[in-house]
């Protein structure tokens, strides 16, 4: 009698694990990823001003304007961007860094998208090519460091997400959960300045 209740245990749990198998496989973890990738890295040094630009490829506008509109929460999207001294024999030292944090939300009242920084509005449209143009293009201003030689060897890093915010006490509550849209993204450029 045992060993019949111990053989249907084993083939129920062999299902069981059968069929949490097969929904992973199934089913995508992400049904809208697509990775950030970078289009076009300008640094330029002109009359004593080093600005850079930088030009992504965020998301498909169709998938992102339903990920904005369907999310019961907010978007984030932001950016790392830094520059290291290459130092030989030694760490890199950092001359450069800054960092961003882009709310972006869908106010179906006034059928608008929005772009917010630290709690203000900073830009607003209703076509959401505009919105995904505004976002993908950074420009920066950055402090002269050094005076340029053209020897001296730099890293630019950058890094990029995009994820879903959402209150405190649930990212920390499912700390397991992935709330990321788009998985982060980063790049290391080598450059002589």
């Amino acid at each position: 009698m045992s060993t019949k209740i111990t053989q249907k245990f084993i083939k129920f749990k062999r299902l069981i694990v059968f069929w949490v198998l097969a929904i992973c496989l199934v089913l995508p973890t992400k049904a809208f990823l697509q990775d950030i990738t970078l289009e076009n890295v300008i640094l330029n040094t002109s009359n004593k001003n080093v600005s850079l630009q930088i030009s992504l490829d965020i998301i498909d506008p169709e998938k992102f304007q339903k990920i904005i509109k369907d999310n019961k929460f907010q978007v984030v999207f932001s950016y790392h961007v830094e520059i290291q001294k290459k130092i030989k024999f030694f760490f890199d030292k950092t001359v450069f860094s800054k960092d961003q944090e882009l709310n972006i939300f869908f106010n179906p009242i006034s059928n608008k998208f929005s772009i917010r920084k630290k709690n203000k509005s900073i830009y607003s449209t209703n076509s959401i090519n505009k919105l995904i143009e505004k976002i993908s293009t950074i420009n920066l201003k950055l402090p002269i460091w050094t005076t340029p030689t053209g020897e001296e060897k730099y890293d630019l890093i950058l890094r990029f997400s995009l994820k879903k915010k959402v209150p405190y006490w649930i990212e920390k509550t499912l700390f397991f959960w992935n709330f990321d849209i788009t998985p982060p993204s980063e790049y290391h450029i080598n450059f002589k300045f």
